[in-house]
């Protein structure tokens, strides 16, 4: 698997602003949420949010019966 890394500036105010092109090879729209991981170098990894997996701090509530 090929990859490609990009750079991304941060503003002052700690935004992160993604380049078009980069949008467009991984098909995010704006509003896409995004996971990211700190790696131990400093760099960070964004990848799409799983809507599926379980938030372990929201408790899951149950339909009352």
């Amino acid at each position: 698997m090929t990859q490609k890394t990009w750079l991304l500036p941060l503003s002052d105010d700690g935004e992160i602003s993604f380049p078009a092109d980069l949008l467009k090879v991984l098909e995010w729209e704006d509003g896409t949420l995004l996971d990211w991981e700190i790696n131990a170098d400093g760099s960070i990894q964004f990848r799409t949010a799983d809507h599926q997996k379980a938030d372990p701090d929201k408790s899951e509530q149950q339909p009352e019966t």
